[in-house]
């Protein structure tokens, strides 16, 4: 069995995903999937050679997923809101709101994709009460903004603080300026390890939703948000993380006065916040789920899906539906014995 996993990187779309599709990617090759990742921002899905798809980038196209269905890819797809397309297999592993019908087959942050390695940075010694970290393009400079609000107060923090920049940051030169003169650390990581040695070594870590919360909590850090846009915060709510989370709501609110209060709070209170997720745990569920649908491919391979014009009507834990709007039938593929 081959499986291609396609995603995006680079600017509008920054690394997170990329960097999660190679762990997969990775697992799934030391456990005998050969497996390779295809970054659709310098390829093509004409490129593809591969049993199975994986999609990871909510931006493909229903026509590119025919095309794909229609030279007999059968395609799972990760946290595309738009669950009517044609793939056989969704997973939802972040919250959600106002998706449309169908529901995914598969949701929560048991499917979380986390770099197991995460492990081997527990307990590292402490260099940092503050960690600030809005991933590697910060598209709403909120790094930026942070930094600038900080420095109208006239005063260094008197707390140990370090930022991230990422390749793709705009204003970086002005960003790293104007945090080393509040006496701010500044790094730019040079790989996703990079990441986990500052969490582990941060007290406090202040990021938006998204799974560098998770990967905070796993560490046991106390977590801040301040979020992209309404629709972050709102996932937030939906998460089950308030009461293990603080959140300062959308960055058009930022009040720096609210933002040190919250530190000091978490810097005096008692207790970790680390949630129990294990990556590996998570991996062999979708490992489980690419070797059924790879069983059970054949069951549809020469149905009127690759075929015809289809969009999935429904789907659970055990199966998805399909309609045709060619000849109006209906089929269904099997998460399940066949």
């Amino acid at each position: 069995m081959n499986v291609c996993i396609l995603t995006k990187s680079g600017e509008g779309y920054g690394y997170g995903h990329i960097r999660r599709s190679n762990v997969l990617s990775d697992f799934l090759n030391k456990h005998g999937i050969k497996t390779s990742v295809v970054d659709l921002t310098s390829a093509d899905v004409g490129e593809v050679d591969a049993d199975i798809i994986i999609t990871d980038a909510r931006e493909f196209e229903s026509l590119k997923i025919k095309e794909l269905l229609t030279l007999g890819k059968p395609i799972i797809s990760f946290d595309d809101t738009q669950t009517y397309k044609p793939y056989l297999v969704s997973i939802m592993s972040l919250p959600y709101i106002n998706i449309p019908d169908p529901l995914p087959n598969y949701e929560g942050s048991n499917f979380l994709v986390i770099d197991p390695s995460i492990e081997n940075f527990k307990s590292q010694e402490l260099e940092h009460d503050l960690l600030i970290t809005f991933g590697g393009e910060d598209p709403n400079e909120l790094t930026k903004l942070v930094v600038s609000e900080i420095m109208k107060l006239g005063q260094i923090l008197p707390l140990k603080t370090c930022i991230l920049i990422g390749k793709l940051f705009k204003n970086k030169d002005l960003v790293t300026s104007m945090a080393q003169n509040l006496g701010i650390c500044v790094i730019e990581p040079n790989d996703p390890s990079d990441v986990f040695v500052r969490i582990s070594k941060s007290k406090i870590v202040v990021t938006s939703f998204g799974i560098t919360v998770y990967e905070s909590l796993i560490l046991g850090k106390k977590v801040i948000l301040l979020n992209n846009s309404d629709y972050h915060e709102s996932l937030f709510r939906r998460s089950g993380l308030e009461g293990v989370v603080s959140s300062l709501g959308v960055y058009r609110e930022f009040d720096v006065m609210k933002f040190l209060k919250t530190i000091d709070e978490f810097l005096v209170s008692n207790g970790t916040r680390e949630i129990r997720i294990n990556p590996n745990n998570n991996l062999a569920k979708i490992k489980g789920i690419v070797e059924l649908v790879y069983r059970n491919w054949d069951v549809i391979k020469y149905s009127c899906l690759l075929k015809h014009d289809v969009v999935c009507v429904y789907r659970d834990g055990s199966c998805s539906k399909f309609f045709c709007r060619n000849c109006n039938n209906e089929f269904i593929f099997p998460l399940s014995g066949k």
